[in-house]
């Protein structure tokens, strides 16, 4: 609207224009309000994404480390296991220094499963 224009209006017309400037001067501080928090909260979310990242980056190193001495672990278990076989080989067991399993080599793997059971069943006082 011109000066002309708002010149030739009454009290009541500048009156209501007022009133009306003024409500949508509140709506838009109100609209601005609720973007402003919205802005808040999409930034603490990307805040918290960016935390979450990081921490998944250090779990990820976690990880690796646990991994790696799994591996060095298992490594270390098959020179020891390869040793003791190789030990073995060198030195037969004789008679009188096998284990019980050895000493039975006559015996069926069936009859000293059922030898098993019956020393399992003795302990355990006749229960199955």
């Amino acid at each position: 609207m011109t000066d002309k224009e708002l010149r030739h209006l009454n009290r009541s017309e500048l009156l209501q224009m007022l009133i009306t400037q003024g409500e949508e001067n509140r709506r838009l501080k109100e609209e601005l309000e609720e973007t402003k928090k919205k802005l808040n909260e999409r930034q603490l979310v990307m805040d918290n994404a960016g935390s979450i990242a990081e921490a998944s980056l250090q779990l990820s190193g976690i990880f690796e480390a646990a991994e790696q001495a799994a591996k060095q672990y298992l490594e270390s278990v098959k020179v020891n296991a390869i040793g003791t076989v190789e030990t073995a080989v060198e030195s037969p067991v004789s008679a009188s220094t096998a284990p019980p399993c050895v000493k039975t080599k006559d015996m069926t793997s069936d009859d000293y499963w059922q030898q098993v059971k019956k020393r399992a069943q003795l302990i355990l006082g006749g229960q199955e």
